[in-house]
């Protein structure tokens, strides 16, 4: 008898003696790893390791960056509200918060300068409210940026700086008034907490530049913590 012919004849016999060792084969090779996957000790999740760097030599592993890996500086945005030239030598980000005695100086301080030198100073604001959502400032940080969303930020936040004393919802309806408002969407913005997201990116990259009060503001992208007199502020934004 040929080979070809045994084939044909035992072609069943040998097909299933072949598909019964390879699967030996694999339950074999299987219940080998899974010992061997018992028997190695397992690192415990560990949640405050979330967003740290992981040193490795290894291109292949995946690094994971924090925020703070990744803010050095303050990133401007279409969120972020400003005034002033696009084109001014100096671009002022002032974090800093409306029912803040030293903010409001601080501001008064930078808008003296834009006044006097229009082409000096752009000046940017963000949010850094005191925590709870239910403190007067963050509820006049809401106000302002409902107020944004209908264009109108800088008239309305220039209105509650001028008697910062009563920062009540009543205040905040009243000014959007005496601005010609929506004052229905302005109502429903402020109870929603419609515009929070833009006021928590900004608290988020402060915290990231570990800022930890305010008023705090960059000059281009040297930072001044604190209140700044007058005259200190105008030397730095006239030197070269």
């Amino acid at each position: 008898m040929t080979w070809s012919k045994f084939l044909r004849k035992h072609f069943a016999v040998l097909f299933i003696i072949f598909g019964v060792s390879a699967l030996m084969l694999f339950i074999i090779v299987s219940q080998t790893l899974i010992i061997i996957a018992r028997s190695t000790p397992q690192t415990p999740f560990n949640s405050s390791e979330l967003g740290k760097i992981v040193p490795s030599d290894n291109l292949l592993v995946s690094k994971v960056i924090s925020t703070k890996d990744l803010i050095t500086r303050p990133v401007v945005t279409k969120d972020d509200p400003m005034v002033g030239l696009s084109t001014a030598k100096h671009t002022v980000v002032m974090y800093s918060d409306v029912a803040c005695e030293y903010c409001r100086n601080q501001e008064k301080n930078l808008k003296k300068i834009m006044a006097k030198l229009p082409t000096a100073l752009r000046l940017v604001w963000k949010d850094y409210p005191e925590p709870g959502k239910q403190s007067r400032s963050w509820r006049a940080a809401v106000a302002g940026r409902c107020a944004q969303i209908q264009n109108k930020f800088w008239a309305y936040h220039d209105n509650l700086l001028a008697d910062p004393a009563d920062l009540s919802t009543d205040r905040f309806i009243a000014e959007a008034k005496k601005l010609n408002l929506d004052t229905i969407a302005f109502g429903h913005c402020l109870k929603t907490n419609q515009s929070a997201d833009r006021i928590e990116k900004n608290i988020i990259e402060a915290n990231a530049l570990n800022i930890s009060g305010v008023p705090d503001i960059f000059i281009n992208n040297t930072e001044i913590m604190g209140e700044s007199d007058y005259g200190k502020l105008l030397t730095l934004v006239t030197q070269d």
